[in-house]
């Protein structure tokens, strides 16, 4: 694969997302496409390991991967 191959790959591949916020010390779980969120699971998750299993159950769910980021 090529640069613009990957990049177009990556961009419509699908995960579930884990992305924990240092601002407001919460966690919020997604499922995305790329960069764009295509359903929102959870918001709001103060527990790691309640994000964690959400996720998990979500990719169990929709057979996805699961991404995390730790977001400023």
């Amino acid at each position: 694969m090529i640069a613009a191959q990957i990049n177009s790959a990556l961009a419509t591949r699908r995960t579930v997302r884990v992305t924990y916020s240092r601002a407001s010390d919460d966690y919020r779980v997604d499922v995305r496409q790329g960069d764009r969120i295509a359903l929102i699971v959870a918001t709001g998750i103060t527990s790691e390991r309640n994000a964690e299993g959400r996720a998990q159950c979500a990719a169990r769910l929709f057979d996805l991967d699961v991404t995390r980021l730790d977001d400023k």
